[in-house]
């Protein structure tokens, strides 16, 4: 689950792909296995 800091959700499922955008302030909870990866733009 990723969790913003003014308390809005999003579950994610296997599969699923998303954005965190800069400044973003909140939690991903992760409770299984997960890979990540990470394209940072210049």
């Amino acid at each position: 689950m990723l969790r913003s800091a003014d308390g809005s959700e999003r579950v994610l499922k296997e599969g699923d792909s998303f954005l965190i955008r800069p400044g973003f302030e909140g939690i991903w909870e992760v409770i299984e296995t997960t890979v990540k990866d990470y394209v940072i733009k210049l």
